[in-house]
């Protein structure tokens, strides 16, 4: 039960009449029902659905205390509507969904391959293929920033990730991740046992996903371990991984898992975070001055950093994290049952105007050196916080600044005539519609 105090921060909804139009305005616009539900009842928000409860939250402490505080005492989630689909994707595996031993063991066999002196070396590639891509474009013409992101992005985890260029193969395999995608925000809000159209597409397009992985991970297999010893692609490097405290290796399925993690979080989440940052770039011309004033002068990067700092504040990637309890606990004036779960709405806590003056406005300024950031442990959270922080944190800031800079340092975009489009809360945040941009030379 919950104290009296906390009822007007629950809402009901009756089992199962009001699941069909529930789930249609969460697809329709999750972000949108999410925020509509913080604002009519504060910063944590409790939701019944029949016989579960599923609990909300968008406060600072919160997530600093389950994150890091408390963290033993939340796991990832094990299901649920929207976690189900990505356990299939995922293949109910990879970094992001396991826990405990389990979760340990593959974080000290994938990290090596993403330390900081190790991803170092993968700069002079992703200038290389950011150049490639950004010498192929047209001054005075109209480009779709998530197209050209997506398709810079693509070809370079293709290439630090398993060696393979694109080329010609790149229509077939953007095809298939798009195919992945839209199936995925489709799926996400229906039960996944139910044997609906949208839930047999999106195995389906689950299952060509594997061959592609599967194919690449035998071919590499098949090398023998002196070859792959002297490569240095991470496929390469986690096919030859081996623990330090057991000696395992990773199975056939463990490398499609963790490939499949490491290639969507390196190509999908930065396209689209640099999406962002281009759209906010081109409607504010004086941050975009002072963008092009630093990369025009000497090696530091200062601003660069604030631009991309700023961009996930607006749109992290990780706009929503959730936990599952593993003990009975308690969140604010809820009591929590072990194996309710709980999200963190990073998004809204980056937009909350109680750590964040003007928070709807991008101004990179707030990240320089000297400025007021917020002092509340958890208004901060783009790349999770804790024991769980993002193991590639560093390996996407210094993709997402050098992409940024080949373009920037090149062309002025400008986006000023084009609205605010609806952010479409997928698996992560995109524009609906893409973001159409004309370039002008510096």
């Amino acid at each position: 039960m919950v104290t009296s105090a906390a009822t007007a921060a629950t809402v009901r909804y009756r089992w199962p009449w009001d699941l069909p139009s529930v789930a249609r305005a969460a697809q329709d616009d999750l972000l949108g029902f999410v925020h509509d539900h913080f604002e009519a009842k504060g910063d944590r928000v409790r939701f019944v659905v029949g016989p579960k409860s599923i609990y909300r939250t968008r406060s600072a402490a919160d997530a600093h205390r389950i994150l890091v505080d408390d963290a033993k005492q939340f796991d990832k989630p094990r299901s649920g509507l929207g976690i189900d689909p990505v356990r299939t994707l995922l293949g109910n595996g990879g970094l992001i969904l396991l826990n405990g031993d389990t979760w340990r063991r593959h974080r000290r066999m994938v990290q090596p391959s993403l330390l900081r002196s190790r991803i170092a070396g993968y700069a002079p590639i992703m200038r290389q293929v950011a150049e490639e891509h950004v010498a192929r474009l047209t001054p005075h013409t109209v480009i779709d920033l998530q197209q050209f992101f997506g398709r810079l992005t693509l070809d370079l985890v293709c290439r630090l990730l398993f060696d393979v260029p694109m080329g010609q193969d790149y229509d077939r395999v953007r095809a298939l991740l798009d195919d992945v995608q839209a199936s995925l925000a489709r799926v996400a809000t229906q039960p996944a046992w139910a044997p609906t159209p949208n839930n047999l597409r999106y195995k389906a397009a689950v299952r060509r996903l594997d061959r592609f992985m599967f194919r690449l991970i035998d071919d590499r297999l098949a090398q023998g371990a002196a070859a792959l010893a002297g490569r240095t692609d991470v496929l390469s490097t986690l096919c030859s991984a081996a623990d330090d405290e057991d000696d395992r290796t990773f199975t056939r399925r463990e490398l499609r898992n963790e490939l499949v993690t490491l290639f969507l979080a390196g190509h999908d989440t930065t396209a689209l975070a640099l999406t962002w940052a281009g759209f906010e770039l081109g409607r504010r011309p004086d941050v975009d001055a002072a963008l092009a004033d630093e990369l025009g002068g000497g090696d530091d990067r200062t601003y660069t950093r604030a631009v991309l700092d700023e961009t996930l504040r607006l749109y992290p990637s990780a706009y929503a994290v959730i936990r599952e309890a593993n003990t009975a606990t308690t969140l604010g004036p809820f009591e929590v049952p072990a194996g309710s779960n709980v999200a963190v709405w990073s998004i809204f806590i980056h937009r909350h105007p109680a750590h964040w003056p003007r928070p709807l406005r991008f101004d990179p300024d707030r990240f320089l050196p000297g400025a007021a950031l917020p002092t509340a442990p958890g208004a901060y959270i783009p790349f999770g916080a804790g024991t769980r922080v993002c193991i590639g944190k560093h390996f996407a800031l210094m993709e997402a600044a050098i992409l940024l800079e080949a373009l920037f340092a090149k062309y002025r975009v400008d986006t000023t005539d084009v609205a605010m489009p609806r952010i479409v809360a997928g698996p992560t945040l995109s524009p609906r519609g893409g973001i159409p941009a004309r370039l002008l030379p510096r």
